[in-house]
């Protein structure tokens, strides 16, 4: 039997092609860059954890503390997160 972690509460955008700025500055690293990846756009990010990418309608999630956590795909993100205020 798995032991299931409860989430804490995090930060998050979701990048939807039109927001780029919005979602570099959320990701507050100085490496991010526009670009396109098999004829779709999309975010790269370069940070002290490697190489990612930030695909369109993906959610680029945060801690509380600012640390990043990495990237959701919009179906996850709303079977596994509730918005809350």
């Amino acid at each position: 039997m798995l032991d299931q972690k409860k989430m804490e509460e995090f930060d998050a955008i979701q990048y939807t092609g039109h927001n780029a700025n919005k979602v570099i500055d959320f990701i507050g690293v100085i490496n991010v860059v526009e670009t396109e990846v098999k004829g779709e756009n999309c975010l790269s990010v370069s940070d002290s954890t490697g190489d990612w990418l930030v695909r369109l309608d993906y959610w680029v999630l945060r801690t509380m503390e600012g640390e990043l956590l990495g990237t959701c795909s919009p179906k996850r993100f709303w079977e596994y997160f509730e918005e809350r205020d």
